[in-house]
C-alpha cells in the first residue's frame, strides 16, 4: 500500500493520514480511531499492531492472519460519546 493510497477502513482519507500514523506507533486519539486502525491492521496483516492494541488481560501470545480472508469494508452504524475526552 502507497501512503496516499486511501485508507482500508474506509474513512476516505488517505492512509498516511489516518490509520498510517497509529499503525507507526501514534496514539489512537478516540475508541473510533482504535477500532478502525485495528480494522486496517487485519486488512494489510500488521499482526504487530493488533497484539499492541489488544487489552493485556484477553491478547494472545501471537496473531496468525490468513492472507486468503479479503476484508471488504468496516462498516461502524453509530458512537456514543467517543471523542478525544471521553473514558
Amino acid at each position: 500500500m502507497r501512503p496516499n493510497d486511501p485508507c482500508p477502513c474506509g474513512s476516505r482519507l488517505p492512509y498516511i493520514e489516518c490509520c498510517g500514523p497509529v499503525h507507526a506507533g501514534a496514539p489512537a486519539g478516540t475508541a473510533l480511531a482504535l477500532m478502525r486502525s485495528r480494522y486496517s491492521a487485519f486488512a494489510l496483516g500488521l499482526g504487530e499492531h493488533l497484539l499492541r492494541t489488544w487489552h493485556p488481560d484477553t491478547r494472545p501470545d501471537g496473531v496468525e492472519l490468513d492472507d486468503d480472508i479479503l476484508w471488504r469494508r468496516l462498516q461502524i452504524v453509530d458512537t456514543a460519546r467517543g471523542g478525544e475526552a471521553d473514558d
